[in-house]
């Protein structure tokens, strides 16, 4: 008929909203489902990779960040964590191998469940620490009795990595150049709520 239209059904317009809203709700829990979260217990008498339950925890920190990817989340339970390591080269003069309690070499989310005076990184006078790589976070643990040229207690590879919540104390450094807390970490360019006594 002449001046008549055609008109899209009502009902079509619907559909299609609900089908690209199912669309990202599809593409958005696709990147949440990647990372994955990991669990640490020094007491735990199942310990089975990938420590994706605490039923199946790792009983050392380096164990579960080997295991883990970019962007996983460690969370480790209370106790003093003694065991482990991983050796790194330090960045700057005299580049050395050390080995570090824990080196976190991958950018993750590493933190303990309640914090540092329940949670303890022991370098048993022998190792630093803990190692931080470019985007790696930690939170919430004691590092103590840590020993390296550089950074004994932490060592940050550069400001995007971030400590908070830490109490870095009784460490040390052969080089004389810090008190056991490594550049950038040292200068506090990336930790908050964090206490430094070497």
């Amino acid at each position: 008929t002449v001046g008549s239209h055609r008109r899209q059904p009502r009902e079509r317009r619907p559909k299609v909203f609900v089908r690209l809203f199912v669309a990202a709700l599809l593409l958005a829990s696709a990147g949440s489902a990647s990372a994955a979260v990991r669990y640490v217990d020094v007491n735990s008498t199942n310990a089975t990779p990938p420590y994706t339950s605490w039923a199946t925890a790792a009983t050392n920190i380096q164990d579960a960040v080997d295991a883990a990817v970019a962007g996983d989340e460690i969370v480790v339970t209370n106790g003093i964590y003694a065991a482990g390591g991983r050796p790194t080269r330090d960045t700057l003069p005299p580049s050395v191998l050390t080995t570090n309690r824990v080196a976190v070499d991958k950018p993750l989310n590493l933190r303990s469940v309640n914090g540092p005076q329940y949670t303890t990184i022991d370098g048993g006078q022998s190792n630093r620490c803990v190692y931080l790589t470019n985007g790696a976070s930690l939170s919430g643990f004691t590092l103590t009795h840590g020993r390296a040229h550089y950074g004994g207690g932490l060592w940050c590879e550069s400001t995007n990595a971030r400590a908070s919540n830490c109490v870095v104390s009784g460490n040390s450094s052969t080089s004389g150049t810090d008190r056991g807390i490594g550049d950038p970490c040292c200068d506090g360019y990336r930790t908050e709520q964090t206490a430094f006594a070497g």
